[in-house]
């Protein structure tokens, strides 16, 4: 009984999470354990027909069979053929052909990973691939596919890069697939006293600012009244359009006789924004 209690305080996280759920199939490499037959411990890979080729036991089927069934499996077929009466035995997954994780979209070198340690999470993953293009969006989606069907989650690279190491872990199993968009350009509309009116295209950035805008737009005319220069913005929660008044002449002027404060603090411009020069 402390033997098995041993073995499963030291099976690796990652396979306690994929024992109830990863399908084993051809070319996975599994590391089998049992704790009274040295002969059947060691790594053993999948053939083509999915099956184990083992000592004592010869071929085991384990084609889509989840770690716990193939355990329970060995266990079965080594007491019915009289090699011990209560085995301990456990299968861990080393290297994954099967279902790989595959990462695609604004990747360097997009693709499957096969290679994995039980540790291995999102940014392991990233870095697996050459990490991100520059035109790569800040989101990207973690797909996974369980029992309840397929489920996405939302991450951010820039979050996932500045938490505390307690927090990065945000593993990656088997199967998943990690899709990185390219990042959209943020379009913005300028009407009125600007010397180009119209539509802005900013590809491959991930900020704009109402200054970096209205540079864009040729600077003000000399009628503009920089003081009250508005932007149009849509509010999805209130599902209306809010007006945001921006005192520009303030922004230019920080740093020379006044402190930089939230009111004149350079601000930033989202994507379908129409910005207003009276």
């Amino acid at each position: 009984m402390r033997l098995l209690l041993l073995a499963m305080l030291m099976m690796p996280l990652w396979n306690l999470a994929l024992g109830q759920s990863y399908p084993v199939g051809p070319g996975d490499l599994l590391r089998i354990n049992v704790l009274e037959l040295e002969q059947i411990t060691g790594d053993f890979r999948v053939d083509e027909n999915g099956n184990l080729l083992l000592p004592l036991l010869k071929e085991v089927g384990v084609k889509d069979r989840t770690l716990l069934q193939i355990r329970n499996l060995i266990g079965e077929q080594l007491m019915k053929g009289g090699f011990v009466n209560s085995p301990q035995v456990f299968v861990d997954i080393v290297e994954v052909v099967y279902k790989p994780i595959r990462v695609i979209g604004a990747v360097k070198q997009p693709g499957k990973i096969t290679s994995m340690s039980p540790d291995m999470n999102i940014l392991d993953a990233l870095a697996e691939v050459g990490g991100l293009m520059e035109n790569a969006d800040d989101e990207f989606v973690v797909k996974r596919k369980g029992p309840a069907g397929i489920t996405n989650k939302t991450f951010k690279y820039s979050e996932l890069i500045k938490e505390d190491e307690k927090d990065k872990y945000h593993p990656v199993l088997p199967g998943d697939t990690i899709a990185v968009p390219v990042k959209r350009p943020i379009i913005v509309s300028i009407l009125g006293e600007v010397n180009r009116q119209g539509q802005m295209i900013f590809g491959g950035v991930t900020e704009v600012t109402i200054l970096r805008v209205i540079a864009a737009a040729g600077g003000f005319t000399d009628y503009a009244k920089r003081g009250s220069v508005k932007i149009h913005r849509y509010n999805e929660e209130k599902e209306g359009v809010e007006v945001i008044e921006v005192d520009v002449r303030r922004i230019l002027d920080r740093g020379k006789n006044e402190a930089v404060t939230d009111k004149n603090e350079d601000i930033e411009i989202k994507h379908d924004d129409v910005v207003i020069v009276p």
